[in-house]
């Protein structure tokens, strides 16, 4: 997988108006790859996401009380530093073995124990639903979280599939959700500065809304 670049829209990576609080601006959280593309259909790795994360922390120097030492983790790793700050404020984990896996493709229990950072402490909205597949699952609670909120469901036949994987369209959705962003910021004027997607896609104002400065309600 070729590391995420930042998109051609004179953006700076940048923070929201607090960690996981409400208000303000971002300056994107979502990159593109070096070729024109964003790849929405593509996989989400675990390194991708805390990335994209990371940008949207409004004070990235300050370090939790936890640190965090991964087996597997690189200086050179675009993600290195996204991880280590997300690690020490117990906002992501790493495996048993001590690695971290980066590169790895993300499950939606894992994508969801991150985002759910994001609505904690909301009230709930009273949201009742029976995912067959949940059961004792190790992050049953924080799908809940995110579905009581509205930002994700499970699939027609009542399941939610926490292992399986989750795409880069998919995942950016459900933080564009958290967030409470309005996609209608999207029109016909905003820029796509992207090759592999156009208004037709389902997520297209999602990816553009994450790819550009935004306001969050």
């Amino acid at each position: 997988m070729v590391d995420e670049i930042g998109v051609p829209l004179g953006m700076t990576p940048g923070g929201a108006d607090g960690v996981g609080g409400s208000g303000g601006e971002w300056n994107g959280y979502l990159y593109g790859f070096p070729d024109g593309t964003v790849q929405p259909n593509g996989l989400l790795t675990r390194g991708q996401l805390a990335a994209m994360v990371f940008r949207l922390m409004d004070d990235q120097t300050r370090l939790g009380g936890r640190i965090m030492f991964f087996s597997d983790l690189r200086g050179k790793d675009y993600y290195y530093e996204a991880v280590m700050y997300l690690a020490s404020h117990g906002i992501i984990n790493g495996y048993k073995d001590g690695t971290f896996q980066g590169g790895a493709d993300i499950t939606r229990a894992e994508a969801c124990q991150i985002i759910s950072f994001f609505v904690e402490g909301r009230p709930s909205k009273g949201v009742e639903v029976d995912l067959s597949d949940l059961g004792r699952h190790w992050a049953t609670e924080r799908i809940l979280m995110l579905v009581d909120q509205g930002c994700i469901r499970g699939y027609p036949d009542g399941t939610f599939r926490p292992n399986g994987s989750i795409t880069r369209a998919e995942a950016v959705a459900v933080i564009n959700r958290a967030l409470g962003v309005d996609v209608a910021q999207v029109s016909d004027t905003t820029p796509n500065p992207f090759t592999d997607i156009s208004s037709r896609n389902w997520a297209y104002k999602d990816i553009l809304v994450a790819t550009a400065k935004a306001v969050r309600r």
